[in-house]
C-alpha cells in the first residue's frame, strides 16, 4: 500500500486563467526567476495570499486573543525577512509576490555569487551542492530565514567548494577592440592637402605618352632617306 495520508494541492490556481494579460505577466515572472512551471509561482501567491488573509480577520478582530494572534504573524513574517521590525498589521497587504520570490533560495544562491545564472543556480540546489545554515537544502523553493542569510554556502563535501571550479568562474564578457580612427583627407586653409598636395595638382597633370617603338621596316625606309641625302 502507499502513504495513507490525504495528499492536498499546496496552491491555488488563478480564478481566470485565460486572461492573456495574465499570462504574459505569469511567463515574465516565470522566466525572470527561472521556475520550473506556473505551479511554483502560485504556491508562493498562495503562501503570500494566506498571509493577507490572516491580517484582513486580525485587523477587525479585537481582544486579548486578537493581539496575540497579530504578534505571533508579526513575528514570523519578520523571520522570514518579508517585514522590518517594528511593522504594523497594515503593512502585509502591500507585499507583493517578488517579495516572496526574492526570499527564495534560489534567488539568494544567485544574488550572493554562487551561481552565475538563475538556472544555474536551480542546479546547484537540486543537485545537493548548497546548504544552509549546515543543513543541505534541495528545494529551490525554500523560503530563506532572515538569520539564514548569511549562512548559505556551498557543501563542504562538493566539488564547488574550490573557486577555481569552472563552473564558479564568472563569465568574462570579450570586449571588442575599438578600430584607430581613420585619417581624414581635407584641406587646409592654404589650400594644400595633409600630405603637401595642392587642391588642383591631378588637374594640371599632363597624361604621360608611352615610349614609341620603332619597327624593322621604318627603320629601313629612314636608312635609305639618310643616305638619299647624302648623295
Amino acid at each position: 500500500m502507499g502513504d495513507p495520508r490525504r495528499l492536498r494541492k499546496k496552491y491555488e490556481t488563478p480564478l481566470h486563467p485565460w486572461r492573456k494579460e495574465n499570462i504574459e505577466a505569469e511567463r515574465a515572472v516565470k522566466q525572470e526567476y527561472a521556475l520550473k512551471n506556473k505551479q511554483e509561482l502560485w504556491k508562493m501567491s498562495s503562501m503570500l495570499r494566506d498571509f493577507k488573509n490572516q491580517a484582513k480577520q486580525l485587523i477587525a478582530r479585537q481582544g486579548k486573543q486578537g493581539e496575540l494572534e497579530r504578534k505571533q504573524l508579526l513575528t514570523r513574517l519578520e523571520r522570514l525577512g518579508l517585514l522590518q521590525a517594528g511593522a504594523k498589521l497594515d503593512s502585509v497587504l502591500s507585499l507583493q509576490t517578488k517579495d516572496i520570490l526574492d526570499r527564495r533560495l534560489q534567488s539568494f544562491v544567485f544574488r550572493q555569487g554562487i551561481a552565475r545564472s538563475m538556472k544555474q543556480a536551480r542546479q546547484f540546489i537540486t543537485h545537493y551542492h548548497v546548504s544552509v545554515s549546515g543543513r543541505v537544502i534541495s528545494a529551490p523553493g525554500y523560503v530563506v530565514k532572515k538569520s539564514d542569510e548569511g549562512l548559505i554556502n556551498v557543501r563542504q563535501t562538493s566539488s564547488l567548494v574550490n573557486p577555481d571550479h569552472p563552473e564558479r568562474i564568472p563569465i568574462v564578457k570579450k570586449v571588442k577592440k575599438q578600430r584607430a580612427p581613420q585619417k581624414e583627407y581635407g584641406r587646409s586653409q592654404h589650400g594644400r592637402s595633409q600630405h603637401g598636395r595642392t587642391q588642383h595638382s591631378h588637374a594640371h597633370k599632363e597624361p604621360v605618352k608611352a615610349p614609341k617603338v620603332e619597327t624593322k621596316a621604318e627603320t629601313k625606309v629612314e636608312q635609305k632617306v639618310e643616305a638619299g641625302g647624302a648623295q
